[in-house]
């Protein structure tokens, strides 16, 4: 069955070495249809989902689809910046600089990659509460939720100090936000809490070193793990992604929603996900 099918792909791993890096299947009954996408995360990263799924709903309903930069583009200016001394060695030395700051125990993979995962649905009457409370105190959303995984990460471990990985979507020009690829870098953010700040005191710090974090994401993360000596280990066991699109769409005039699934294969025992996608309940998928 078609669902099996689905069930079967996201529980199986991709062999780079073999198998196509991409997996299709159409699915259609007098009750409707599904179209099943799933690709590796070396050629595609989740802002490219959205692209995908808009252009092949432009062709169904006869539109021009919007093509971007070619994606050798990128790739080319990534190799400029890799053979460039000033930004790259600027970059380096930014990174090592702010974790010799700290003791920082570097963090083994997991023996599998296996994973299981626990889904949230979030209620409307939860979420007029939360955005009520964002705007009254002019909080950003995925700012926000990183400071709450900080801060809740320290009580369950009690380490004021940290790394929670953060995938940046990286499209730092606008001749790539309509390019699909794999753009995505890791930052590893490197937190330390103190004793008496207010939860918007933490929050405050936490943007501030963020957005100087991402200010320096080009550095390539495997880099970092050799240039700090982790010797292949991982510099975080929690990562946060922040997913917000608009996920509907029209096609010869009915309704078509696009559901992201999470394959249950990591790399790292903690994977965070909050999806707030338009006309779709609001959920937090831990994997």
């Amino acid at each position: 069955s078609f669902e099996s099918f689905t069930k079967k792909s996201l529980d199986s791993e991709f062999n780079i070495y073999s198998d196509c890096l991409f997996r299709f299947a159409l699915y259609q009954d007098n009750t409707g249809g599904q179209l099943f996408v799933m690709f590796h995360h070396s050629i595609v990263d989740a802002y490219s989902i959205g692209l995908i799924a808009g252009a092949i709903f432009d062709i169904y309903n006869g539109k021009k689809t919007k093509v971007g930069t070619d994606y050798i583009t990128y790739l080319e200016e990534e190799l400029d910046y890799l053979n460039s001394k000033d930004e790259y060695e600027r970059d380096r030395a930014y990174w090592e600089e702010r974790f010799n700051k700290y003791v920082i125990e570097f963090e083994n993979a997991p023996e599998t990659t296996l994973s299981d995962n626990l889904l949230f649905r979030l209620s409307n009457n939860y979420l007029k509460q939360w955005d009520s409370f964002l705007k009254k105190y002019n909080l950003n959303e995925n700012m926000f939720l990183i400071t709450l995984i900080c801060i809740y990460r320290y009580r369950l471990i009690n380490n004021k100090t940290g790394v929670l990985g953060i995938p940046y979507y990286n499209r730092r020009n606008k001749e790539f936000f309509k390019t699909f690829g794999m753009f995505t870098s890791t930052v590893p953010f490197l937190y330390s809490l103190t004793n008496q700040a207010t939860i918007l005191d933490v929050y405050r710090e936490v943007k501030r070193s963020l957005l100087k974090d991402i200010k320096h994401s080009k550095y390539p993360y495997n880099d970092l793990i050799n240039t700090l000596k982790a010797n292949g280990k991982n510099l975080f066991e929690w990562s946060f992604n922040y997913y917000v699109d608009n996920m509907n769409y029209l096609v010869e005039g009915s309704s078509v929603t696009v559901k992201e699934v999470t394959p249950k294969h990591l790399p790292i025992p903690l994977n965070i996900i909050y999806r707030r996608f338009r006309g779709q309940k609001n959920e937090i998928e831990l994997v």
